[in-house]
């Protein structure tokens, strides 16, 4: 799901997201707003596990993708940029920056997506019952406590 960004002048913003091993991933930039339409984005990974499980840059984490993004002017109102990457597995940070205006804000979508399909051990049950879903979810928090 795309995430919006308001990037103040000279600010920079990062997001992450873990793509598993051997997966396609793929980023896509849109810039909405801001005078001249152009960004300067990084993607590095995969990203090391530090303190406190945040991912951080570690011995292994490569510069994927290092360039300024420009889709013309507000008028031109161009199309999206994407860039793909067969993922080592891991968290991947994808930094957005309005360094090179002084004055401007600009917006931008970024999409994080990954080609592996998400499965479920046990399927997710539905109830229209408001009752029966409070039972079956005190039920299953039971079961969770007993395991540990």
């Amino acid at each position: 799901m795309p995430l919006g960004l308001d990037l103040g002048p000279l600010a920079t913003r990062c997001v992450h997201e873990y793509i598993p091993q051997n997966a396609d991933g793929t980023v896509e930039l849109f810039v909405e707003s801001g005078g001249k339409l152009e960004v300067h984005m990084t993607i590095e990974g995969p990203m090391a596990t530090g303190w406190d499980k945040i991912p951080e840059a570690g011995e292994s984490t490569a510069t994927l993708f290092d360039k300024v993004i420009s889709n013309g002017r507000e008028e031109d109102f161009d199309d999206s940029f994407l860039f793909s990457f067969k993922s080592d597995g891991g968290a991947y940070r994808v930094c957005v920056s309005n360094d090179m205006n002084r004055v401007a804000n600009k917006v931008v979508q970024v999409d994080i997506r990954s080609s592996a399909k998400v499965t479920s051990e046990s399927p997710i049950k539905v109830s229209s019952d408001p009752k029966k879903a409070e039972e079956r979810l005190a039920k299953e928090e039971s079961k969770g406590s007993e395991a540990r």
